[in-house]
């Protein structure tokens, strides 16, 4: 997408997506590197908030795209401007509900619900067969 935006209108809308992703992916890659070291493990309590920068980076471009496909004369080519405008919203939809199945009050709970359920097997096992011996 980058060197697409830039063959068509090289200049500074352009380097808009580049500098922000770039920050971004750096934190995030960050965490990834991190994680692979069972000492820092206890430590990557900011999982969730990789996500919301994530989140927030797509807002910052998409209010940059809608800026520049608003701005009359802007200059820059109004069919990048909607393009990155969708790309955006589209990605904030994807990583908004990964956000929300993954990191929200309720998920949390249905998933520990789940772990609850899958230890009870066991129990109820034992009692059924003790039941059945009686």
């Amino acid at each position: 997408m980058t060197w697409f935006y830039f063959k068509l209108a090289p200049g500074g809308s352009s380097a808009m997506f580049p500098i922000v992703n770039g920050l971004v992916h750096t934190i995030m890659y960050t965490y990834y590197i991190l994680s692979t070291f069972d000492s820092v493990k206890p430590y990557l309590w900011w999982k969730k908030y990789v996500t919301t920068i994530q989140l927030i980076q797509f807002i910052i471009l998409g209010l940059h795209f809608a800026v520049a496909a608003l701005t009359p004369n802007c200059g820059y080519p109004r069919v990048l401007s909607l393009t990155g405008v969708a790309i955006a919203g589209m990605f904030f939809a994807l990583f908004a509900a990964f956000y929300k199945e993954t990191y929200t009050k309720q998920q949390l709970q249905k998933q520990q619900q789940q772990e609850l359920l899958q230890n009870q097997p066991e129990q109820s096992t034992t009692t059924t067969t003790n039941h059945k011996s009686q």
